[in-house]
């Protein structure tokens, strides 16, 4: 029998449609794109010879492949994607913002928790496509840039959209988070701020670094180092408010909110909820704090704009020390809603200026000591009061205020750690 001469030869893979053609045909018979050092196959070169099928296939997947997505199914008019879920959202939460029940700043917050969202799951991803496996990647990809308490509150944020969208009926049925998506446990918070101690990493200032603000701040000469400086001028608001918040545990936005009618420097008290959660506080005030504030008010500004007449603490231009530009939402994103601090952006030129500044140890750090010396009081539900912390015991329902001597014996105590007898 005569040997064929006849060889089988495979088809040639066609030329690009055009130079600008985004895919290209492989040889293993798919029109195919690298993308993410992967390659990434579509319809056969074979059936599709101009790649158009391929195109629309490609047009179709191609955000979720640029942002290493696995591809989902295109969504139709009817379904609800997780843009359009951060849009129902957040116009809800603006809502409430302007009636007053919800803060500039929680608002921001949530609108950033939604941008994450977007990222990570695709702005036309199915609401309801969403697996366990999605929430597992959101977790592990807000973990990268957060400590565990802040991932905890941004996992209850994402929670709190779905839950949203749930009781609107936007969704059918609730979300299946997966037991990956939980807050950190509260061993693992305890572990990791347990090896932040032992390494020598105190999140407080300790009595020397105050009084040193302190005198720095009233213009007095003071030794850094091996040499002494002085402010040109003294810095009288940022004195008064370190005052403030070592004798009473009051934080950044705290102070910059404090209206002037809630400081009554006769009797020597503060009494004022805390805005972040309404919870009442009443704070007996030191005889340095109420001469500190004393002082600033004999130089404070006259305010800038009508809404800040009532505040006690204003910068040199007349201005509140922490902002929020105006912030509104378009297409699921965030325009504006930037945070300028301005009490935490002095604290930071006075912590470099005496050479004391320590890495995650800012301005909330008076928070921390007070906190931790006042419960050296043993008089905790004192200490929660001051500190405005809420309570959601039986027993505080039943408590009708807390009788000032207690108070006072906190403050009294935390007094004696910063300004001891010599």
């Amino acid at each position: 029998m005569a040997n064929s001469t006849s060889k089988n030869t495979k088809p040639k893979p066609p030329k690009k449609p055009h130079p600008n053609f985004p895919l290209y045909a492989h040889v293993g018979g798919k029109w195919a794109k690298k993308v993410r050092n992967r390659v990434h196959y579509f319809t056969k070169w074979s059936q599709d010879p101009k790649g158009q099928f391929a195109l629309e296939q490609w047009i179709d997947e191609k955000d979720d492949l640029l942002a290493g997505r696995k591809p989902r199914r295109k969504a139709k008019p009817e379904d609800l994607t997780v843009r359009d879920l951060a849009n129902h959202f957040l116009t809800h939460k603006d809502g409430k913002r302007e009636r007053g029940d919800l803060s500039k700043r929680s608002f921001v917050d949530y609108v950033s928790t939604c941008e994450e969202m977007i990222r990570v799951f695709g702005r036309t991803r199915v609401v309801e496509d969403l697996s366990i496996e999605d929430f597992a990647e959101l977790r592990e990809s807000a973990s990268k840039r957060l400590g565990k308490v802040a991932l905890g509150n941004f996992i209850q944020r994402v929670r709190t959209v779905f839950n949203f969208a749930k009781k609107q009926r936007l969704i059918r049925y609730e979300m299946t988070f997966g037991v990956d998506f939980a807050k950190p446990p509260a061993k693992s918070i305890r572990r990791e701020r347990n090896v932040a101690r032992r390494a020598g990493f105190i999140r407080m200032w300790n009595p020397q670094e105050i009084r040193l603000m302190i005198r720095y701040l009233a213009g007095d000469k003071v030794k850094v180092g091996e040499s002494e400086i002085r402010r040109t001028k003294p810095q009288l608001a940022l004195r008064a408010m370190i005052l403030l918040a070592a004798n009473g545990g009051f934080g950044n936005t705290d102070l910059s909110t404090l209206p002037l009618n809630a400081i009554d420097l006769e009797s020597g008290w503060v009494d004022y909820p805390r805005p972040k959660t309404e919870v009442d506080r009443r704070v007996p005030l030191w005889d340095e704090t109420i001469e500190a504030i004393r002082d600033y008010l004999a130089q404070r500004p006259e305010p800038k704009e009508n809404k800040d007449l009532e505040l006690l603490f204003l910068t040199v231009r007349g201005s509140r020390f922490i902002k929020i530009s105006d912030v509104r939402v378009e297409a699921g994103k965030r325009k504006g809603g930037t945070v300028t601090d301005g009490i935490g952006q002095e604290f930071r030129k006075l912590t470099l200026a005496l050479k004391i500044n320590r890495s995650r140890v800012g301005f909330y750090g008076f928070r921390h000591g007070f906190e931790t010396i006042g419960g050296g009081s043993k008089d905790q539900i004192a200490v929660n009061y001051i500190m405005g912390h809420v309570d959601e015991t039986i027993a505080s329902a039943y408590r009708e205020g807390l009788d000032d001597q207690r108070l006072r014996d906190v403050v009294d105590h935390v007094h004696a750690w910063l300004f001891p007898k010599s």
